[in-house]
């Protein structure tokens, strides 16, 4: 079991005029309160409308604003305080089992039979939310991670 990967909620384009690709916004709420400014969300198209964690809406977009102009400026805003790794994604969890029996078959030689159970409960394991805060879908989990369905594998080994 592992909690969630930290990342980094962004604004979709770039507000400072500076060419940086991930522009970050102002954090103003708890990120994970889905209760918090349902107006300001639906002004921006981001509403969670069940006002709990969904897939569809990992975490509220209304917690984060773009950062106002700076000053003198008639178009480029100041830094975000939205911090690097403001965001957990979701928790990993996974179980493997492994079980082995081994025979003699006579005194120099053994045979051994292996049973490996990878993912045994099956438990779907999600890729990180979007973490962009003003579009639409910016906050939904789009995906599981790959290679994480249940798998069985079997051996025969003999040694001698």
């Amino acid at each position: 079991m592992q909690s969630g990967q930290a990342y980094t909620a962004n604004l979709s384009n770039d507000l400072t005029n500076t060419g940086t690709n991930s522009y970050r916004p102002d954090r103003v709420h708890n990120p994970y309160a889905f209760s918090f400014d349902a107006a300001y969300a639906q002004s921006i198209d981001v509403l969670c409308g069940s006002g709990k964690q969904t897939l569809a809406c990992f975490f509220n977009a209304a917690a984060f604003r773009p950062p106002p102009l700076a000053a003198g400026q008639l178009s480029a805003h100041v830094f975000g305080n939205g911090g690097n790794g403001n965001l957990r994604g979701p928790e990993l969890i996974n179980f493997d089992v492994a079980m082995l029996k081994e025979l003699r078959v006579t005194e120099r030689h053994r045979l051994q039979f292996r049973a490996e159970f990878f993912n045994i409960a099956n438990t779907p394991n999600f890729a990180l939310p979007g973490g962009t805060v003003d579009v639409a879908g910016g906050a939904a989990v789009t995906g599981t991670l790959s290679d994480n369905q249940r798998e069985i594998q079997f051996a025969l080994k003999w040694t001698f």
